[in-house]
């Protein structure tokens, strides 16, 4: 968007597949109203995992999930209502969460939309060759291009991702005449997208899209333990929120006590976003990230705090100085104040490379390698106390103009800034 483009911000939500036929089957065997009421998230989280210990021993449970979602493809009444309803106590608390975050989507269309579709689009590839049966299921071969084959009706007559995925294409392209179609998708899905734009390319959807699968690695516990919805080996993220925010305000506590608590409040949270975003965001994205929280809260290491932090000194200048007079750039002189407007001129350079390369790490290096300049600056530069009124306003333009930098990078981060810490 900063460069120019029109984007949809698209949630595709996995609303359909073989694992709610899974939640179905649990419910009906184990499931209370009252518990997913009070706290569906979590009620349905754990009959999902139940479901999986369950089929350790009762193997023919796999069976009875599949069954499950196929009744609700055929429009079984009550998978149907079962399905609407865990959608939308799930979307509910989602909403929650976003808000936090401030995410905010255009669109809000899973795979559940396409359902209609489907067989029209399998009828269409199997028509024209692309597609052919196999062992009573249907399969796009793609042997000539090193790809196992790519099963997009099951011998059941079930849809299948891939299936629900080219209909999204098809939709996608009709509905936006995108020029690029970029799916933000974990590592371990390369191989689904290799055969997903391999489809398309051969059914000639989308010709001149450019499809991109921006993968990123896992996020790892802090003892390199990988995380496991089936296994309920995970951390909510409502709850690394809550965490976040008590550690932030601890820090805060011990940084400003006497700031009003409201202030607290706000500052906390807006530090523990930004810590997490950051955290997220300044790695290779295709590397695996231990998640480790005094790395994340470090204010004077490569963290989001220390870039608002340098953001909130700046200001601090800026209050105290009341006014930024008219500066005159011949006053900028020292070689650690040219080292700062060299390297805020670089800044269009780093998102330039970011969104070319969608690694949004050069715009968190580019963001860590500024705000060191800054407070490089800030620490062995007069500032307000140059008695030289020329080089004084000279140089809270300077601090101005960095702040600015700041702020402006870090909102392509999705990162507030905050005048006091």
């Amino acid at each position: 968007a900063a460069l120019g483009y029109h984007v949809i911000r698209w949630n595709y939500l996995g609303d359909w597949g073989t694992q709610f036929g899974k939640l179905i089957a649990a419910y009906k065997l184990w499931g209370k109203k009252e518990d997913i009421e009070r706290e569906p998230i979590q009620a349905m989280l754990d009959l999902y995992v139940r479901f999986h210990d369950e089929v350790k021993s009762k193997p023919e449970l796999e069976e009875r999930g599949r069954a499950e979602f196929k009744k609700l493809e055929d429009g079984d009444t009550e998978n149907r209502a079962l399905w609407q309803w865990f959608k939308d106590e799930s979307l509910t608390e989602f909403a929650k969460t976003l808000e936090k975050l401030g995410v905010e989507f255009d669109v809000d269309i899973g795979e559940s939309f396409y359902e209609a579709k489907l067989a029209d689009t399998v009828k269409r590839l199997v028509d024209r060759g692309i597609a052919k049966p196999s062992e009573g299921a249907i399969i796009v071969p793609l042997d000539e291009f090193r790809l196992p084959p790519a099963l997009i009706q099951k011998s059941d007559g079930g849809s299948l991702y891939h299936t629900r995925d080219i209909a999204n294409i098809e939709y996608r392209v009709a509905e936006y005449h995108p020029v690029k179609i970029l799916y933000v998708v974990g590592n371990e899905q390369a191989l689904h997208f290799e055969q997903l734009f391999k489809i398309a390319e051969l059914a000639g959807l989308g010709k001149g899209v450019e499809f991109t699968h921006v993968k990123f690695g896992l996020v790892f516990a802090e003892k390199g333990q990988k995380f496991s919805t089936r296994s309920g080996n995970i951390v909510r993220l409502e709850e690394v929120l809550t965490k976040a925010q008590q550690l932030a305000w601890a820090i805060v506590e011990q940084k400003n006590p006497e700031l009003s608590e409201g202030e607290k409040a706000t500052i906390a949270e807006t530090v523990a976003l930004g810590a997490l975003k950051y955290t997220n965001l300044c790695e290779n994205r295709n590397s695996d990230v231990i998640f480790d929280w005094d790395k994340m809260l470090d204010f004077s290491g490569d963290s989001g705090p220390y870039l608002q932090y340098t953001y909130a000194r700046l200001m601090s200048i800026l209050r105290k100085a009341g006014t930024v007079p008219a500066g005159d750039a011949k006053y900028v002189e020292s070689e650690v104040e040219l080292a700062l407007v060299r390297k805020m001129a670089e800044l269009p350079d780093a998102v330039q490379i970011a969104a070319e390369t969608y690694a949004i790490n050069h715009l968190t290096n580019y963001l860590y390698e500024l705000a060191v300049a800054a407070n490089k600056f800030y620490e062995t530069t007069p500032i307000l106390k140059d008695e030289n009124e020329n080089r004084r306003n000279a140089r809270l333009l300077l601090v101005s103009t960095v702040a600015e930098f700041l702020k402006r990078g870090l909102g392509l981060l999705g990162i507030k800034t905050l005048e006091k810490i």
